[in-house]
């Protein structure tokens, strides 16, 4: 049903002259399709696991186009079979640049940087795409350089990142993330979520739990080099790291509202000039509306890190904040009842809705 809305909108938006291309009627593999595709047509890919040349290493070269599969992400595959990246924006491609539902699988770069995709200089589209069983020696999952890509309703999870960002890396990047999950990540130095080097990222409602994040810390999270993140609304739970298991700031500045950290050993958060208000930190944190109570999560409907009944984080977000949606939808799986004041974690908030999309 996603897939399906997100068809009908990129038809009616796209322009009359603009082409429609067809993986594997019209072109026999996904680069042939990206290659016969002029400025803002669309690719649609059919079902299918997608292996070899020409379906790995893909590239966008330069051109705004969107790359789009028929299923969704569950029934389009892309393999890399060990050996080389999933996809590379390195052509200076602006938002209009659309990758949406596909699954990125056992890419491997070890000796480079963002296995399953890399972008460079680029602000792309990524939207329901999952990436999986990469690895590299930084950014397994996803890297950025001098890039600010959309990353919107993706799961990063089972990655591997030698040095740094098990999950993804970004390196004097601003990358804006909503309704993403990083989960089961991991590095043998540092950040095994996510690894900020001079990096504004912005992460929205979204989800870091169980990575492991190494010898230097921040299993969910690390960021240096004046790195200055925001998280709102976003719950980093369950990971782990030799030295912080939550976040780790060193030089940097992150900055979390209604975010939620709980169980990351040794300890929650450390280091550089964080600000935190309205957030939920096991042990205490100083800060405007900050608690520290057991936020009593609980998983249903395949949904994980959810409020219980009687989680001390609902209705304790910053006031003059709302929840988007509030537990009344018949779709909302929280199952409790609450007012419009805006719960703490990710699925609380102005942009929760994004989560039943």
């Amino acid at each position: 049903m996603k897939n399906r809305a997100s068809v009908i909108a990129l038809i009616a938006t796209t322009s009359a002259t603009a082409a429609t291309i067809h993986v594997p009627g019209d072109q026999p593999t996904i680069q042939a399709g990206i290659d016969a595709a002029a400025l803002n047509d669309t690719v649609f890919v059919a079902p299918g696991t997608y292996t070899g040349a020409g379906n790995k290493n893909l590239d966008f070269g330069g051109v705004d186009r969107v790359l789009l599969s028929e299923a969704g992400a569950d029934a389009t595959v892309i393999d890399c079979e060990g050996d080389g990246r999933g996809m590379y924006f390195g052509g200076g491609e602006s938002e209009s640049s659309v990758l949406e539902g596909f699954a990125v699988m056992r890419g491997d770069d070890y000796y480079g940087a963002g296995a399953g995709i890399r972008v460079d200089g680029s602000s792309p589209t990524l939207r329901h795409i999952t990436i999986s069983d990469c690895r590299g020696d930084v950014g397994g999952g996803i890297t950025c350089f001098d890039a600010a890509p959309r990353i919107e309703g993706c799961t990063i999870s089972d990655n591997r990142g030698f040095y740094e960002g098990g999950g993804m890396a970004c390196y004097s990047s601003a990358p804006v993330l909503t309704h993403c999950t990083i989960t089961n990540c991991g590095t043998f130095y540092s950040g095994g979520g996510l690894y900020c080097d001079g990096s504004t990222p912005t992460l929205i409602n979204c989800i870091i739990a169980e990575n492991t994040g190494g010898a230097y810390g921040g299993g969910g999270l690390f960021c240096t080099s004046d790195s200055a993140p925001l998280l709102l609304n976003c719950t980093i739970a369950n990971n782990s790291a030799y030295d912080t298991g939550g976040i780790h700031s060193a030089r940097s500045s992150p900055v979390l509202v209604n975010c939620v950290l709980w169980g990351n050993p040794p300890r929650e958060i450390q280091g550089g000039a964080p600000t935190l208000t309205y957030c939920n930190v096991r042990g205490g944190f100083p800060g405007e509306g900050n608690i520290d109570a057991d936020p009593r999560f609980r998983s249903f409907a395949g949904f994980d890190y959810l409020l219980g009944i009687s989680s001390p984080c609902i209705d304790t977000g910053r006031p003059e904040l709302q929840d988007g949606v509030s537990d009344w939808h018949p779709l909302w799986p929280a199952g409790h009842v609450d007012g419009p004041r805006s719960d703490m974690g990710a699925y609380g908030g102005p942009n929760n809705l994004g989560w039943i999309r």
